[in-house]
């Protein structure tokens, strides 16, 4: 199918051969009819062939009156006969003229059959017989002959009258012509120039109907789609010139705009998801997990999320195990200080007892031999004490121990969580980059990215702030069991100091006299267990008090992991009852 541009071409082309039809008609007539023109050159040779009849050289007046001279004047014939033939020689150049001009036929047969034979009768008369008789000397031949020549003159003239009669009335007629020419030529302008009007109309009604209206649908259906109405003139069947170009490339826009405002709501949908994700994951909630079903091109970024909850939420729960462990064994600590200190407190009571029975032994030395049994019976006992006390040291030491392995793993825990909220960071980062490239349409999505950068950097101090408290907690420990390292080596030589108080008692059994000399030395040997029983006291009393901060910190640690809501929950509540 031609296009426009083809259709225009062709449309050009049949109007530039109108207007030339037009200027060529019009040029035709106006040279038919102008001056110059072939009408203007009839009557202009109409006019000059009347001139040329009246006077001379057309008309043989002048050389008649020539000759009438000569006949009066005979002697004069040399200077006539040079007269004569000039004047005959005018006459034929101009006869020769007129039979070969445009004249009209008739008046150049009229010319030549009429008044033309009588001048040729006459030049013939003068130079064959008038001119020769005078030469001659004969004058009646010479006068007969000139009654011939004024006779054809007189016929030439009355045929001369004849053309120039016709000559006149062929001037009016070519005139009247001229009139008809001009009407004709007008009328063929006029009817030329309606046509090229007719073609104009045509041409703009036809440009308007191909070109410009559809044109200005285009334009309006253009300037609704840039208002966001893309249903507006939709267009399946176009058209094979440039205006179906445009509208198919119209709808391809339509189509990519319609492209686009689905991925915007998709995106929106997907923004709106984080969002609600993101919340949970604020609050804390760990077991929220992205199910929401999103777009393809979206589904790494659901997995990767769903992923990174999965392991966070792995790592609070170990953690939150780690702190009850912790706890549980800071209260067994606090127990077994708490048990400790009863026994010390017993045992200073028991010392107290045998530093009195050593008074009563200063002062009945006869009585010491009966009641050594029953100092021996305290000092056994107290020796048992002393052993019960560096087992529970003992058991102290083990159960400290155990925290500190629970601290070491509970750092490793946190090492890992402070990896992952790094990691987390960095898909953050890169998110916010990957949405500053998408422009405008990632504007939401660096917004959910900025948020998911504060939780991990969030998460990465929290994890800071654990690993702290654990590393002090850890000091504390190894503090603890150094004091109740130092208390298993008192009751050790408690232990010591004991025996050897019980083989003076031994040794006093067998020899009631050697124990009223060694009685000073007993008696120092309490004093000195009295003052060691009371130090040991006070290492214990700090046993205990790190114990009972060991505890808060632990319990600081379950409170801070126990914000997080995650899917272990109910094992570990489960365990810390049974703590």
């Amino acid at each position: 199918m031609p296009t426009i541009r083809k259709k225009t071409k062709r449309s050009g082309f049949v109007l530039t051969a109108v207007v030339a039809t037009v200027i060529f008609s019009a040029g035709f007539a106006m040279n038919h009819i102008r001056v110059g023109g072939t009408i203007h050159q009839r009557e202009t040779l109409v006019n000059e062939f009347v001139a040329d009849i009246m006077p001379p050289p057309a008309y043989i007046l002048e050389p008649m009156l020539e000759v009438s001279e000569l006949m009066r004047d005979p002697a004069s014939l040399s200077q006539s006969k040079l007269v004569l033939a000039r004047l005959e020689k005018t006459y034929r150049a101009r006869a020769t003229y007129w039979n070969n001009s445009a004249l009209d036929d008739d008046l150049k047969a009229s010319r030549k059959n009429g008044a033309g034979v009588k001048a040729e009768a006459f030049w013939a008369e003068v130079n064959q017989s008038l001119i020769p008789a005078l030469e001659q000397g004969n004058t009646a031949s010479a006068e007969a002959s000139y009654i011939r020549a004024h006779d054809l003159f007189n016929a030439h003239r009355k045929a001369i009258e004849g053309l120039t009669m016709n000559g006149t009335a062929r001037v009016a007629t070519v005139v009247n012509e001229a009139g008809k020419a001009v009407a004709w030529a007008m009328g063929v302008i006029a009817f030329l120039g309606l046509m090229v009007i007719g073609l104009m109309v045509m041409a703009i009604r036809w440009l308007f109907r191909t070109a410009l209206d559809p044109m200005q649908t285009v334009a309006g259906t253009m300037n609704a789609m840039a208002t966001g109405d893309l249903d507006v003139n939709e267009c399946h069947d176009h058209r094979a010139d440039e205006i179906g170009e445009i509208t198919r490339a119209m709808e391809v826009f339509r189509n990519a705009a319609r492209g686009r405002r689905v991925a915007a709501a998709q995106q929106a949908e997907v923004v709106s998801v984080m969002a609600n994700a993101l919340g949970k994951l604020a609050e804390g909630d760990l077991e929220y997990r992205m199910n929401d079903a999103l777009p393809p091109e979206y589904a790494a970024l659901q997995t990767a999320f769903n992923q990174t909850l999965e392991q966070l939420d792995r790592t609070i729960g170990q953690v939150k195990l780690a702190s009850v462990q912790v706890r549980t064994g800071a209260s067994e600590i606090r127990s077994a200080s708490d048990n400790l200190a009863e026994r010390n407190a017993r045992q200073a009571a028991s010392l107290e007892e045998s530093s009195a029975s050593m008074g009563h032994v200063t002062a009945l030395v006869k009585g010491t031999s009966e009641r050594t049994f029953e100092a021996r019976a305290a000092i056994a006992t107290a020796h048992d004490e002393a052993g019960g006390g560096r087992a529970v040291i003992d058991k102290a030491i083990e159960a400290m121990d155990g925290i500190q392995q629970s601290s070491e793993q509970i750092t490793a825990i946190i090492d890992m969580i402070e990896g992952i909220a790094f990691q987390t960071n960095l898909l953050a980062l890169n998110a916010g980059i990957e949405a500053a490239r998408a422009g405008e349409a990632g504007r939401g999505f660096a917004v959910v990215a900025t948020e998911v950068r504060a939780l991990a950097q969030r998460s990465s101090e929290s994890a800071s702030s654990i690993k702290e408290l654990i590393r002090t907690s850890g000091l504390q420990v190894g503090a603890g069991v150094e004091r109740v390292g130092e208390t298993g080596i008192l009751l050790e030589q408690i232990s010591t100091s004991v025996q050897s108080a019980n083989t003076m008692l031994d040794e006093v059994t067998r020899a009631a006299m050697e124990q009223a000399a060694s009685l000073e030395q007993v008696t120092a040997a309490v004093r000195e267990m009295d003052r060691m029983t009371q130090q040991n006291a006070a290492m214990v009393e700090e046993s205990t008090a790190a114990a009972r901060a060991l505890a808060g910190e632990a319990t600081a640690l379950s409170t801070l992991v126990d914000g997080f809501r995650t899917t272990s929950r109910q094992d570990h509540q489960g365990f810390r009852r049974a703590a």
